[in-house]
């Protein structure tokens, strides 16, 4: 997700996915890209402006197309799991998260969540251990309404809901490909004044590859590396374009941050992140930046958005299939 100090991930929405894998155009003949335009480009004169930014990063964007079903889940379960809401149905390598219900702490969950798992990505690197399903995930008006709370203690009702599709497929030995077209409508929520914005937007078009190498060619993937390229558009955030070059993870090395490679980002002016964590491995997660082609010196806290991110947004990923709740029908 995008590190953004005001917009909470589970206050997004997303929706409809473009086949990106052939050239038959969107479900809504390029409408994502056109919702991308009616932003602003992103402003960038500072840090700040540039660790917002900093999300756009291939690995944290594959992630975030799996989010919608991991914020559903998590809301559905808290502060206890409800076994019959949202509905969980099985059939053979597809299942379905079916909403229309209300948990038994007052959660309501609706639409509907379809994966189609088509193989395994398992990974085995330090701290970050566990199988990244390969397929489809597609999402209809799936989405939760629930009250959030402040930092205050106080309450906000907040909904959102998604709508959209990520598909992953295998390429090649240890190789694949991914893409992701989203578009959606949530609620901005900011934690520190507990003040509500409805109708937030977020618009995201995205491909790219990631492929992994396994130690003494055998068991899991430890070392992965990614490459990507797509567009944002978001609510108090602005337009922005973005491309992934080459970004290593390998938690056995820098459990914090990527090891190598960079991203790319275009906005009202051009941002380069660098990752150095095989060579300057922070508990920090800092990233070397230039503005413009000027150098800047070190982001921090920027793991959420880099090789630290993916690792974060994968143990996100397994917490999901901790929380899952299955009912067969």
């Amino acid at each position: 997700m995008i590190r953004h100090p005001h917009w909470r991930p589970a206050a997004l929405t997303v929706a409809l996915f473009t086949a990106l894998f052939t050239s038959s155009g969107c479900f809504f003949g390029g409408g994502t890209d056109s919702v991308i335009d009616t932003f602003e480009p992103a402003k960038v004169d500072d840090a700040e402006d540039a660790e917002k930014l900093a999300g756009l990063s291939a690995p944290n964007l594959y992630f975030t197309g799996m989010s919608p079903l991991f914020f559903v889940e998590l809301a559905a379960s808290l502060p206890e799991k409800d076994p019959n809401c949202p509905v969980v149905e099985e059939d053979g390598d597809t299942t379905t998260y079916s909403g229309e219900c209300t948990t038994q702490s007052g959660t309501e969950v609706f639409g509907r969540a379809t994966v189609v798992k088509t193989g395994e990505f398992g990974i085995d690197s330090g701290s970050l251990s566990g199988s990244v399903p390969i397929g489809t995930f597609t999402y209809e008006g799936f989405g939760y309404r629930a009250s959030q709370s402040c930092d205050d203690g106080s309450k906000k009702e907040v909904e959102l809901r998604f709508d959209g599709r990520l598909e992953s497929k295998e390429t090649g030995s240890g190789a694949y490909a991914f893409a992701i077209d989203l578009l959606g409508k949530g609620d901005l929520l900011d934690s520190k004044t507990c003040t509500l914005t409805p109708d937030g937007t977020l618009a995201l078009v995205y491909s790219g590859t990631f492929s992994g190498e396994k130690p003494n060619g055998e068991g899991q993937y430890q070392k992965t590396t990614w490459n990507g390229s797509g567009r944002l558009g978001q609510t108090d955030l602005g337009r922005a374009s973005a491309t992934t070059h080459d970004e290593v993870v390998d938690a056995t090395v820098c459990g914090y941050e990527a090891l190598s490679g960079s991203t790319q980002i275009s906005a009202a002016k051009e941002v380069l992140v660098t990752y150095d964590g095989e060579s300057d491995c922070s508990m920090d997660a800092t990233v070397k930046w230039s503005l413009d082609g000027a150098e800047q010196g070190e982001l921090k806290g920027v793991s959420c958005a880099t090789g630290g991110g993916s690792a974060s947004a994968a143990a996100l990923l397994f917490v999901l299939a901790g929380l899952r709740i299955r009912r067969r029908r």
